[in-house]
C-alpha cells in the first residue's frame, strides 16, 4: 500500500513541478511582446496571462463568478478525484496503473493551474502554441498538456477495454 501511495505522490509531484518550472522559465525568459519560434511555425512560445479557462473561456465573467468557477469548483473536483484514486488504487487495489496515471496527470495539471490562480490573483501563465499554418491550438501550458494527456489516456483505455470485450 505504501508503494502505491508513493507512486501517486510521485506522479502528482512530477506534474506539479514540471508545471511550476516551465511557467517560471517562461516568466523569466520570454519577451512578453514577441513570438518565439521553436520548431518553425509548428511550435512557438508566446507569453500570455489567462484569467479564463481553456482557450480563455469565461474570461469575461464577473469577478464574483470567476473564483467559484475557476478556483473553488476545480479544487472540489481535484479533491474528489484524488480521494477516488487513493481509495481505488492505493488502498483497495481496484484501479489499473493506466487509469491511476491518467487521473494523477489530470489532478497534477489542475493543481498547477490552481496554484497559479491562487498566487496570481486569478490568472494562469500560458506560453506554448502548436499548429500548422492557420490551424493552431490556443496558448497553453504544461498543466494543460498534463490534463489533456490524462483525458486522452482515459479515453484510449476505455476504448481499448470496450474493444477487448467484444
Amino acid at each position: 500500500m505504501i508503494k502505491r501511495f508513493s507512486i501517486i505522490a510521485l506522479i502528482l509531484l512530477a506534474n506539479l513541478i514540471g508545471d511550476r518550472v516551465t511557467k517560471h522559465w517562461a516568466g523569466q525568459h520570454l519577451d512578453r511582446s514577441k513570438i518565439t519560434p521553436v520548431i518553425g511555425n509548428l511550435f512557438i512560445l508566446t507569453y500570455s496571462e489567462n484569467d479564463g479557462a481553456f482557450l480563455s473561456l469565461g474570461s469575461g465573467f464577473s469577478a464574483r463568478v470567476k473564483p467559484l468557477l475557476f478556483t473553488f469548483l476545480p479544487l472540489l473536483i481535484m479533491l474528489g478525484l484524488l480521494i477516488g484514486v487513493v481509495y481505488n488504487y492505493a488502498w483497495k487495489g481496484l484501479m489499473d496503473r493506466v487509469s491511476m496515471t491518467a487521473f494523477c496527470c489530470i489532478i497534477g495539471g489542475g493543481a498547477g493551474n490552481l496554484y497559479d490562480r491562487l498566487l496570481n490573483n486569478g490568472w494562469v501563465v500560458d506560453f506554448m502554441n502548436f499548429g500548422l499554418g492557420p490551424v493552431r491550438t490556443g496558448i497553453l501550458n504544461f498543466a494543460d498538456l498534463s490534463i489533456t494527456f490524462g483525458i486522452i489516456a482515459l479515453l484510449v483505455r476505455e476504448l481499448a477495454s470496450r474493444k477487448s470485450i467484444k
